[in-house]
């Protein structure tokens, strides 16, 4: 075999693009001219480098490649074929001088997800809302396209890296019905490290500020509302906060306990889109309000009102 690229880049076959780069970029500075002046030999072992860089990074240049390899390993040594005609069919479409093309398949491989983190109040997760982010991303350096040199020097722009960062300022959608932990895809706005490649996505990971009101269980949100006593006894009706903003009116049943939960369905945090998970609920705590400042016949009334419950129980 005249040149075995994996070799070359010191890295095995089944070795991911990631650890690919790395021993590209390592190789790179290694060998690179500006560090060998007068070097025709570290000029070659650069261009060799980079050579076996080009298509390995490539994955249908890779594939190609893989494939030439494992035809050549089942030729004998009796074969008259040239080993360097195989190595000229993975640069070439069949025909002579003309040469694929090298960011071709970029395109086809996604570049790397981002996630950032975003925080939003209660009622922001209610009803959706809009971020600015200001977002540092790893793009492909267009001064030498990717490759980290230009003219076989160093590329001084990316300083050897084929990618350069960039700070970006975008605006996002959060939809409303998120939660503590979800996930919200912005498509396209992640990493693309090579020229023509798709860039990855970005996600958001959504926390829910603490609330002084209210407390988030996943989609149901625990709440608790001041009743007097009278109301707790005879029933009635009291406004109550809720977590959109809004007000309604809650109904106390007649005889409510203090510490009594009152479930109201369907009014915790909705659901995202047209999810088919129900949204979830408002738990609400009634909390009976002892009355103060009490007159002399009020308190005379709640102690006829005491004696009578002792000779009940009695």
């Amino acid at each position: 075999m005249n040149k075995n690229y994996y070799e070359i880049l010191g890295v095995n076959q089944k070795a991911s693009q990631e650890e690919i780069r790395a021993a590209y970029r390592k190789l790179a500075r290694q060998y690179h001219p500006d560090l060998h002046q007068n070097s025709k030999e570290a000029e070659e072992r650069f261009k060799e480098i980079n050579e076996a860089y080009q298509t390995l990074i490539d994955p249908e240049r890779r594939k190609k490649y893989d494939r030439e390899i494992a035809s050549f390993r089942t030729y004998s040594k009796s074969e008259t074929e040239n080993i360097s005609d195989i190595f000229k069919n993975i640069f070439t479409n069949g025909r002579r001088g003309q040469t694929t093309n090298q960011t071709r398949t970029s395109s086809f491989q996604k570049g790397d997800d981002i996630e950032q983190k975003v925080e939003v109040s209660l009622q922001e997760a209610f009803l959706g809302t809009t971020r600015i982010l200001q977002l540092q991303q790893e793009s492909t350096c267009l001064e030498c396209n990717g490759r980290g040199f230009r003219a076989s020097r160093l590329c001084n722009t990316c300083r050897g890296k084929g990618t350069v960062d960039v700070n970006k300022r975008l605006e996002v959608h959060i939809p409303a019905g998120v939660t503590n932990g979800s996930r919200v895809k912005i498509p396209s706005k992640g990493n693309a490290r090579e020229i023509g490649q798709e860039p990855g996505d970005l996600y958001l990971l959504i926390s829910i500020r603490p609330d002084k009101s209210f407390q988030v269980e996943g989609r149901d949100i625990r709440t608790e509302v001041m009743v007097d006593i009278y109301t707790c006894i005879f029933g009635g009706e009291v406004p109550l906060a809720t977590p959109d903003g809004k007000t309604l009116i809650l109904t106390i049943p007649p005889r409510t306990q203090s510490g009594t939960v009152l479930r109201l369905a369907g009014k915790g945090l909705p659901t995202i889109g047209k999810s088919n998970t129900p949204p979830g609920d408002l738990l609400v705590r009634v909390l009976a309000k002892i009355p103060s400042n009490l007159s002399n016949e009020e308190l005379e009334l709640f102690r006829k009102l005491r004696d009578l419950d002792k000779g009940k129980r009695n």
